[in-house]
């Protein structure tokens, strides 16, 4: 993935299972590594992604673009995520893994700004706002029902 700068204020996610570019201001052209000829032209408010279950860029638009970048204060804002998808980024950032005790608790939605400075802050926080209990264990982090 290629990325050129054209004046602009943007945010760029590189993780494992995906790579994605929120643009605030001004404007970026996206190339995908696989087919360069594939360009997308940014404007603000775009999100462009590319993901391990589609290769190819796909663009949408987001109404708080802003909230993309929230992680540089060490906050995340989250906007009806799945627990699953929080945890694959707690394992981005803290690198640490995450396990759940059912499947059912990956589907459950996560919405606020939340502390991310570390798994202190964050943790309790998505427990009492999930309704799950987060523990440490030596193989990682376990999400399970609270009994």
């Amino acid at each position: 993935l290629t990325v050129r700068v054209l004046g602009t204020e943007f945010n760029l996610a590189d993780r494992p299972a995906a790579t994605r570019v929120v643009l605030q201001s001004g404007k970026i052209e996206v190339n995908p590594a696989t087919n360069p000829d594939d360009s997308v032209l940014m404007k603000p408010g775009d999100l462009v992604e590319v993901t391990a279950k589609i290769p190819r860029l796909t663009r949408r638009a987001v109404p708080q673009p802003h909230t993309y970048r929230s992680w540089t204060a060490g906050v995340w804002t989250l906007q009806n995520e799945t627990l699953d998808d929080v945890a694959r980024r707690i394992e981005d950032e803290f690198g640490v893994a995450v396990h759940f005790a059912a499947d059912p608790l990956r589907r459950l939605n996560v919405s606020g700004i939340v502390s991310a400075r570390s798994l202190d802050d964050l943790l309790p926080v998505l427990e009492a706002t999930v309704g799950v209990r987060a523990e440490r264990r030596k193989g990682g982090i376990v999400i399970s029902e609270i009994p």
